[in-house]
C-alpha cells in the first residue's frame, strides 16, 4: 500500500483542508493517508483550540485513514524542530510521499530554497551572527543571509506555509528520507469578502469567528465539522492566565533562562512587563520586538506552563521509536497490520508506557502532562489519555 503523509493541526478542519486531502489523493494515487496531528499544544504557541480527539474525528471524517500524534516535544516548537519530529515519524510509519499546502506550489523552487538553507551553516556564518547581533530574529536573519545567495528563494520565507514546506524538504534532504514531496497551492483567502457556502478561509479566521459568536464560520467548514462544533468547548492561552502569572512571579530572570529559547534579555522583559499580565495578548505585544517574535513568546509561555526546560529540550533533537495512535478507519487498520513487525504503535498509553525504555518515557511524560494541563483550560477531566482508546471509524 502506498502511504501518503500529511502534517496538520486541523484546528479546526476546514474546506481548505478537505480540498488539500482530495487533491493530494488525486495527484499521488495514495492507497492510505497518514495524518501526523499536533497534540494538545500547537506550533503557534497556544493550546489547540479543540482537543486532539475532536480533531482526530475531523481528520478521519475528512479523508485521513490513520491519525498519529506529534509529541509535545515537537508540536510546540520552531518550524525546524516541528518538521524534524513530523518527518521522522512519517518515515517511521513507512510513508513514501508527503503532501503539504503552501503559498508556492513550485516544488523545484522550494527544494532549491531547502538545499540552500542546508548549505548555510548557522553556527559559523558571520553574516548571520551580524544580523542577530543587530537585534533581528533568527528567522529574519536567516532570510537576509539567504537573500544574498538566492533572492527568489529568500522571498518564499515571507509566507508561513512556505516556511514549513521548506523545513519539511530540509528534513528529507538532511536525513535522505525516501519520501517524494508534493506541494498543493493554498487557495487565496480574503477576509473582507462576503462569506458564502463552501468559502475557503484560514483556521485563524475561523477561530476568530467562533470566538466572536459569528455563525458564518459554518460556511467555511464541511457540514460534519459545523455540526460537531456547535456545542463543543474551545481552549485559549488566556484560560491559563492565572497559572502563568503565578509561575512568572515565582521565577527569577535567571531561572526563566532554564526554558528553551528564553535568553536573559527576554527573561528580563518578561519580568518587567508583568504588571500588564491582566491581558495576555497585551503582555505579549509589549514583550515582543524585532528579535523576539510573538510566536516565540507564546511558545515560551507554553513551555513554562508544561515546565519543559532546557534539561529536556534534547528530546526535541532525539527521534522517538514509537508511534502514538489517535485514530484509524478500515483502510488504516489494514495498513497498520502490515507495520506490526517494524513499528511500535501505542494504542493504549498505560500499556505503552511499559513497552518503551526510560528515554522514550520522557516523551510520554510530557504528553500526559500537556494533556492534563490542557483539560484544566476547558474544565475537563484529568488523565483522559489513560482512559481514551484510539478512535475507530468503520
Amino acid at each position: 500500500m502506498k502511504a501518503l503523509g500529511i502534517v496538520a493541526e486541523y484546528d479546526p478542519f476546514h474546506n481548505g483542508h478537505r480540498y488539500h486531502i482530495v487533491q493530494s489523493k488525486k495527484i499521488t494515487g495514495a492507497d492510505v493517508i497518514v495524518c501526523m496531528l499536533s497534540g494538545d499544544f500547537v506550533q503557534r504557541g497556544t493550546p489547540s483550540f479543540y482537543d486532539k480527539y475532536v480533531r482526530t474525528h475531523m481528520a478521519l471524517d475528512g479523508g485521513a485513514d490513520i491519525v498519529l500524534m506529534l509529541p509535545f516535544a515537537y508540536s510546540c516548537q520552531t518550524a525546524e524542530i516541528f518538521a524534524f519530529g513530523a518527518l521522522h515519524l512519517l518515515n517511521l510509519i513507512g510513508c513514501t510521499m508527503l503532501s503539504f499546502g503552501s503559498e508556492c506550489d513550485d516544488i523545484e523552487l522550494l527544494q532549491q530554497a531547502a538545499y540552500d538553507l542546508c548549505q548555510q551553516d548557522h553556527h559559523s556564518c558571520p553574516a548571520l551572527k551580524t544580523h542577530l547581533s543587530s537585534g533581528r530574529s533568527f528567522a529574519k536573519a536567516r532570510q537576509l543571509v539567504l537573500g544574498n545567495r538566492n533572492p527568489q528563494a529568500a522571498a518564499l520565507l515571507n509566507h508561513p506555509n512556505n516556511i514549513l514546506a521548506i523545513e519539511y524538504l530540509k528534513q528529507i534532504l538532511l536525513h535522505n528520507y525516501p519520501i517524494t514531496p508534493y506541494a498543493i497551492k493554498r487557495v487565496s483567502v480574503l477576509h473582507d469578502e462576503p462569506i458564502k457556502k463552501n468559502t475557503f478561509s484560514s483556521a485563524s479566521h475561523i477561530r476568530q469567528m467562533i470566538c466572536n459568536h459569528n455563525k458564518e464560520f459554518t460556511s467555511c467548514v464541511p457540514d460534519f465539522v459545523a455540526d460537531m462544533l456547535q456545542t463543543l468547548p474551545y481552549n485559549l492561552l488566556e484560560n491559563y492566565r492565572t497559572i502563568l502569572y503565578q509561575n512568572l512571579l515565582i521565577h527569577t530572570p535567571q531561572s526563566l533562562c532554564a526554558f528553551p529559547d528564553i535568553s536573559l534579555s527576554l527573561a528580563n522583559k518578561m519580568k518587567n512587563n508583568l504588571s500588564f499580565f491582566s491581558d495576555i495578548e497585551e503582555y505579549i505585544d509589549l514583550v515582543a520586538d524585532k528579535r523576539y517574535t510573538k510566536s516565540r513568546i507564546r511558545r515560551s509561555l507554553c513551555h513554562i506552563l508544561i515546565h519543559f526546560q532546557h534539561a529536556h529540550k534534547d528530546l526535541s533533537l532525539i527521534a522517538p521509536s514509537y508511534l502514538r495512535l489517535l485514530g484509524f478507519n478500515e483502510t488504516g487498520k489494514k495498513y497498520l497490520a502490515t507495520r506490526k513487525k517494524t513499528n511500535l504503535v501505542l494504542s493504549n498509553v498505560k500499556d505503552g508506557y511499559r513497552k518503551v525504555d526510560e528515554a522514550q518515557r520522557a516523551f510520554l511524560d510530557y504528553d500526559l502532562r500537556a494533556s492534563d494541563i490542557y483539560q484544566l483550560g476547558i474544565g475537563g477531566q484529568k488523565a483522559t489519555d489513560y482512559r481514551a482508546a484510539p478512535i475507530y471509524v468503520p
